[in-house]
């Protein structure tokens, strides 16, 4: 039996490596067994000489595993658009688009899932609030070869527009640092800034939300390559996406309030396509051509807020299920080699969690903690935020 192995370094694929060399002699007998002496499974060995004994030789191919090869692109694309959602989607539960209304003689507390008490919706001389919001998330993706901790922030600002209609704006940073689980790669960073829009309309008992963002990032990728993981690659490339959310509720109860709402959303995101860097072999560098994904979910809420005196407890729940494909694809390639597609399915189904806790320091100023929790059945995703709010 041989055992095949090569140095990367100098790695050719697609070439016969002829195994012995006759200056005369008699060759007799063949090889038996061809067994792979490396451990990367995106490369193969086999048998090309012209017979398994004097013409002996073996040929290095590569041929990508989509749970090996396509790391970097579904660490990528997964986890920009999750983190993202996560950081919009808890404002939801916490409503940034009137956060004026927090004076204390004004109990309800909007926080778009929200019921309100019949008191007036809005102090007078609060009109308008601006508001602060530093966020971290740990993401537990091991079906998807990954965890992630992600760090961040947002800020804006909302205000009346009419006696029904509320609106805001916000903007926004992450700070995404993946930690793989597979050997193919290493790590990555990621930089995310997005911006974004909001409206609530409300007609008691009845409200219609509107959310939309659009972010881009940019990411930095490390991993390893060569037929025992001994050359390193890097690579950096960007990423945008847009995101939109419409839901409606109805409100219900006094002391202690409800709201059930429905919704649908799309979401399309972006990576642009890039190659990696190898110096130690170019040939070895892969060049990813991702597709884009255009996501449509329905949406299913259900959220509860009593207040007591200064401070009102929130909680909810949510269930978020996407219609159609959910897949990461990519064309992936090295330098003259086969283009193979590779696909990766993300589970179709969310549950969201929420829960958190307002006070108010003031008439004009309150502060706000909660938590989130995100499962699905190829993550977890935990999420703690606190949320200043100053009304003017």
């Amino acid at each position: 039996t041989l055992i095949a192995r090569a140095d990367s370094r100098n790695l050719k694929l697609n070439k016969n490596y002829y195994l012995i060399y006759n200056e005369g002699g008699t060759v007799n007998g063949q090889w038996g067994g061809l067994e792979k002496g490396f451990l990367n499974p995106n490369f193969n060995v086999s048998w090309a000489g012209e017979d398994l004994g004097e013409n002996s030789a073996v040929m290095f191919t590569y041929e990508p595993q989509v749970d090996y090869a396509t790391m970097p692109v579904i660490g990528g694309m997964a986890t920009a658009p999750i983190s993202i959602n996560m950081l919009v989607s808890i404002l939801s539960f916490s409503d940034f688009l009137h956060p004026f209304l927090i004076a204390s003689e004004y109990k309800p507390l909007i926080f778009a899932s929200s019921a309100l008490s019949d008191t007036p919706l809005i102090a007078p001389a609060y009109s308008k609030g601006v508001w602060f919001m530093p966020v971290y998330t740990k993401m537990k993706a091991g079906d998807l070869g990954f965890d992630a901790d992600s760090y961040g922030f947002s800020f804006g600002i909302g205000r009346q527009l009419s006696s029904n209609l509320y609106g805001g704006v916000f903007a926004g940073y992450l700070r995404n640092n993946l930690d793989f689980k597979v050997r193919e790669a290493k790590d990555e960073d990621q930089d995310l800034f997005l911006g974004g829009v909001g409206l609530l309309y409300l007609s008691k008992p009845w409200y219609g939300r509107l959310i939309t963002y659009a972010y881009t990032a940019e990411h930095d990728y490390t991993g390893r390559t060569g037929l025992n993981y001994e050359l390193l690659e890097t690579a950096d490339y960007k990423s945008r996406g847009y995101y939109a959310e419409v839901t409606a509720g109805y409100l219900f109860g006094e002391k202690i309030r409800f709201a059930p709402e429905l919704g649908v959303a799309y979401g399309y995101y972006k990576t642009k396509s890039f190659r990696t860097s190898v110096p130690l072999n170019p040939s070895l560098e892969r060049t990813y051509e991702p597709d884009s994904i255009d996501v449509f979910k329905a949406i299913a809420g259900f959220s509860v807020q009593g207040s007591w005196n200064k401070t009102q407890l929130l909680a909810g729940l949510r269930l978020e299920q996407t219609l159609g494909d959910n897949d990461i694809s990519v064309i992936h390639y090295l330098p003259g080699q086969p283009k193979y597609k590779l696909e990766k399915s993300i589970a179709d189904t969310t549950v969201v969690i929420h829960a958190g806790l307002n006070y108010s320091l003031s008439k004009q100023i309150s502060l706000e903690i909660g938590a989130r929790a995100d499962i699905n059945g190829d993550y977890k995703a935990y999420t703690g935020k606190g949320m200043l709010r100053i009304a003017f």
